[in-house]
């Protein structure tokens, strides 16, 4: 089958679940191998992730908010036999959760910079004992430590304000669900 058939194929099975489950994910699988159909303008333009996007928008909206499009492929390409796929009776969110609790604890990716210490820095009153080279050595180190603090901050602050902003979002959100759910039980 051509990219394009497999796509035609698969959107006809869309929104449609049990056993359809595993060959709409063998068909996801099999279309993203298609390198022609990823390169395609009608397909992923050149980038997987696009490919991706596009698949759960067109083909997978029906799973695709409990569960990722990626997370869908890794229970398929992990637990390839159906039959667990049964006994799951096919709750993909539940087989990727079970699956990816028996995985290793993936090890946060860390900067150079947080694992050393930072520089030392010399204190002000000990600046006069230096040579004039040492001294705009500490300088220089003094100035890109505070530099360095200074972006940190400026970033953090900026986070801070986000998640500030979303936090009211959310508490504005649940006050008008709670006032829609009185509202229901009182007019019951």
């Amino acid at each position: 089958m051509t990219g394009t058939e497999l796509y035609a194929k698969l959107r006809n099975l869309s929104d449609q679940a049990g056993e359809k489950h595993y060959e709409r994910l063998s068909l996801t699988a099999e279309l993203l191998r298609d390198k022609e159909w990823v390169q395609s303008l009608y397909g992923g333009m050149g980038d997987e992730d696009k490919a991706l996007a596009l698949l759960e928008t067109t083909c997978f909206l029906d799973l695709c908010g409990l569960i990722t499009l990626p997370q869908l492929l890794d229970v398929y390409h992990n637990i390839p036999d159906i039959a667990v796929w049964r006994r799951y009776k096919f709750n993909l969110r539940q087989m990727w959760a079970d699956w990816k609790a028996k995985q290793k604890p993936e090890q946060p990716a860390r900067r150079k910079a947080d694992h050393r210490p930072p520089a030392d820095l010399v204190p002000p009153n000990s600046l006069a004992g230096l040579t004039p080279g040492q001294q705009r050595k500490e300088y220089e180190k003094t100035y890109r430590r505070v530099e360095m603090d200074g972006q940190k901050i400026c970033r953090l602050e900026a986070e801070n304000i986000s998640l500030r902003a979303q936090n009211e979002s959310l508490k504005e959100e649940i006050r008008s669900l709670r006032s829609r759910i009185l509202e229901t039980l009182g007019a019951a």
